[in-house]
């Protein structure tokens, strides 16, 4: 029989290897393959865009709305009118809000982000009266998933 499991590369994959070695299956038998991930290559026509200087723009627009018609709002009490006062009041909104964005990127990139392990497929060679116990111990140490054939 072969069994065949797919695992988060963890803890749990090595005490699932060296529980399968003591219960008297050689490691002969057991094979262990980590997948590759998805290749760091940019895809040329991405529908989302994730270019940090247009969401900056974008959070800007949205506080400087905001903003001009608070300034425009409180421009008719003001010296210098609604226009002017709501015309102050956007830039200083579009500043804040692509400041905003520019040192929320800033932090973002100084932080390093933890990339994900790749999966480990474990395919174990066994016979069929040990079948029973191999995917215990797979299913006892949070396998994804477990598959069974015949040899």
């Amino acid at each position: 029989m072969i069994v065949i499991g797919a695992f988060r590369h963890s803890l749990d994959l090595e005490q699932a290897l060296s529980v399968l070695e003591r219960s008297g299956i050689p490691r002969k038998q057991l094979l262990v393959v980590a997948m590759d991930g998805e290749p760091d290559v940019p895809m040329p026509y991405s529908s989302r865009t994730k270019d940090l200087h247009s969401q900056g723009v974008e959070l800007g627009f949205a506080c400087a709305t905001g903003l001009a018609v608070i300034g425009a709002s409180t421009g008719f009490i003001a010296p210098w009118g609604p226009i002017l006062g709501g015309l102050a009041a956007a830039i200083l909104g579009f500043g804040i809000g692509f400041g905003i964005r520019w040192i929320h990127a800033r932090r973002l990139r100084l932080r390093p982000m933890p990339k994900n392990l790749p999966e480990v497929t474990v395919i174990v060679r066994c016979a069929e009266h040990q079948s029973p116990r191999v995917l215990e111990i797979m299913w006892t140490y949070n396998a994804m998933t477990v598959g069974l054939a015949d040899a």
